[in-house]
């Protein structure tokens, strides 16, 4: 989910690399047939040339993006593609770029990185280009399910995953051994535990999350809300539901966990990736992020074997609920040349790719097969475990006035977790406004 999530190592392999690597993966994991085609193809027509905006590298991999490119580059005559970052920060920074674009109906950017959330948005406006052809049912059911339900819109599919995101709670398994503890199934026991350990170990933060407003607030938000029995939106009638018994006891939590100091100072204004840095530079306990903090973490030699993953807690009598994120190639419909740059997206999207990605950048691949690679697991081992989480996903709320209505939302939570709002009116005042945004307000 973080646009710090990606990169890998600094060389660039030839193309006698890439074979070389994929002959091995081949070995492991039956990925031949089972995902998209990486055999060279013939150009539609000799010099075109093509961009990708996709997530920036991380400072752990600093040319993974790079290096994809260069692999398709070597194997596709007569179409030559360029990774150009996306903008950095908060992710609603650069949704607001691809509006900008899109909009306009620019061509200039003919592949793109696209949240998960954002295809019910580009679908109806007619900016994202179908799919169908390219990437039909019998190779989506090799892809992480609640990624490619996000991604189709009416019956069509309109986006390709390639980076399986949920929220996990991440810890340090040589504190919690030595404290005879178990990682915490619950808020309640992770509080209490948050408090114990504060007293034991005073340099460190025992539990690091993101409280920024933003897609990341929304997110962790609706963990605690639907762990408590809570959601958004009613699944069967489309009514708001956020002001409700079960969402209050959500936010009471946030606001307790801050109020105790088990959370870092700052929560409510630091960046995913500030926060995810005190985890991994070994500073933190316990750790709420996407798929990439492992990778990130065992990058730290003196955290490789340390960090434990296990799902976000959930309230007594209820269930844990992971937020689904993840990332998708989606083609511009504006691209002058959208068959070249199908070609691409598919290319990015493969199988074959995917473990090269996740070999060399640390991502989790959403063709879900490829997570368990002997390469992939002996590198990462937690890898199958971040993907097995996935059956616990759930999705925040696909409609095209996401957006609006969840900056309403974390508008109102803000105001509850500062103090500016009691929990019960910051809730109250999001329904309301909410469900003027769904009446066309």
């Amino acid at each position: 989910m973080s646009n710090d999530s990606n990169g890998t190592h600094g060389r660039h392999p030839s193309r006698r690399d890439f074979l070389s690597t994929t002959a091995k993966i081949g070995a492991g994991v039956a990925l031949a047939g089972a995902g998209l085609d990486l055999a060279p193809r013939k150009a539609e027509a000799a010099g075109i040339n093509l961009t990708y905006m996709g997530l920036a590298n991380s400072t752990d991999f600093p040319h993974g993006q790079e290096d994809v490119i260069a692999l398709f580059n070597a194997t596709h005559p007569g179409i030559t593609a360029k990774f150009i970052p996306a903008p950095t920060g908060e992710a609603n920074i650069y949704h607001d770029k691809l509006v900008t674009v899109l909009s306009a109906h620019d061509g200039s950017i003919d592949v793109f990185d696209s949240d998960v959330i954002w295809q019910a948005q580009w679908a109806p406006a007619g900016w994202a280009a179908q799919l169908d052809s390219a990437f039909p049912p019998s190779v989506q059911k090799n892809y992480a399910p609640g990624m490619i339900a996000s991604d189709t819109v009416g019956s069509h599919i309109y986006g390709i995953p390639w980076l399986l995101d949920v929220g996990h709670l991440f810890y340090r398994t040589d504190i919690l051994d030595a404290e005879g503890l178990k990682p915490a199934t619950t808020w309640q026991e992770l509080h209490d535990q948050g408090v114990m350990l504060a007293k034991k170990y005073p340099k460190m933060t025992p539990f690091v999350a993101c409280y920024q407003a933003g897609q990341q607030l929304i997110c962790n938000f609706m963990e605690y809300s639907w762990s408590a029995g809570g959601d958004f939106l009613d699944p069967k009638t489309g009514s708001v539901v956020f002001n409700s018994p079960q969402n209050l006891q959500a936010l009471e939590m946030m606001i307790s966990l801050m109020k105790d100091k088990v959370t870092q100072t700052g929560i409510v204004t630091m960046e995913l990736d500030t926060g995810r840095a005190i985890f991994t530079s070994g500073n933190a306990i316990y750790h709420r992020n996407w798929n990439y903090a492992y990778a990130s973490s065992q990058a730290n030699p003196k955290l490789v074997g340390k960090v434990g993953v296990s799902l976000t807690p959930h309230f007594s009598g209820f269930g844990s609920a992971v937020c689904a994120g993840g990332w998708q190639y989606v083609v511009n419909q504006y691209s002058n040349h959208q068959a070249a740059a199908i070609e691409l997206a598919t290319f990015m999207g493969s199988a074959k790719t995917q473990v090269f990605k996740a070999l060399h950048t640390g991502n989790s691949p959403a063709f879900m097969a490829a997570n368990n690679d002997p390469q992939v697991v002996k590198k990462y081992p937690s890898f199958p475990i971040l993907a097995q989480q996935a059956r616990f996903e759930r999705a925040r709320p696909k409609t095209p006035f996401w957006t609006n209505m969840s900056t309403v939302a974390e508008q109102e939570i803000t105001n509850a977790l500062i103090g500016k709002k009691s929990p019960q009116q910051a809730l109250k005042d999001a329904n309301g406004k909410i469900e003027s945004i769904l009446a066309g307000n």
